[in-house]
């Protein structure tokens, strides 16, 4: 990116703000992150490519019109982590691509929520 990453440089931004994507900035623009947040989280954050993240959660989904769970498309897309799947479902939804159809009892033994494509 060719600059040093500090939070002194961005704006903090909610991200509940619907115009929003998540993680979606550059040099100047507002960065969804917590004024605690240590650098190393500011700069992982910008490593990512939410879109194609997006791109393969919508991929599975589709391949499973009855629906999944997060923990479910997270399983199907072995080389990435939970914790970079999860976060895809929320922009999702926001965009109308996804919607809730509903709960099931996980693997965990807790309700989990069932997505499915709109």
């Amino acid at each position: 990116m060719g600059w040093e990453v500090s939070k002194e440089n961005y704006n903090i931004t909610r991200l509940h703000e619907p115009d929003l994507s998540l993680f979606d900035w550059g040099r100047g623009q507002r960065i969804p992150a917590r004024t605690s947040d240590p650098e190393t989280s500011i700069l992982a954050a910008e490593s990512i490519d939410p879109t194609e993240r997006e791109a393969e959660v919508l991929e599975i989904l589709r391949a499973h019109p009855e629906g999944l769970t997060e923990a479910e498309v997270a399983d199907r897309l072995p080389h990435r982590d939970r914790v970079s799947v999860s976060p895809r479902f929320r922009p999702l939804r926001r965009k109308g691509k996804i919607r809730e159809a509903g709960e099931r009892v996980g693997a965990s033994g807790r309700k989990a929520r069932v997505w499915v494509i709109v």
